[in-house]
């Protein structure tokens, strides 16, 4: 996740050594109405193999 106002990535969560199917949640105390960016990401043995556009949302 990463905030709309200034670029900067603020949150990651990753499933890493966990059996699907899983829930992950990446927190931080962002104040609400916040704008964000957010996207999802497939990595494989360290090897990035494609991430989705990134899509606007609010906290």
């Amino acid at each position: 996740m990463k905030l709309a106002s200034t670029g900067v990535i603020v949150s990651t969560a990753s499933t890493s050594g966990k059996k699907a199917p899983v829930t992950v949640r990446g927190t931080k105390n962002l104040k609400e109405g916040t704008k964000i960016y957010y996207r999802g990401c497939v990595t494989k043995a360290g090897k990035n193999h494609g991430c989705t556009n990134w899509h606007p949302g609010n906290v």
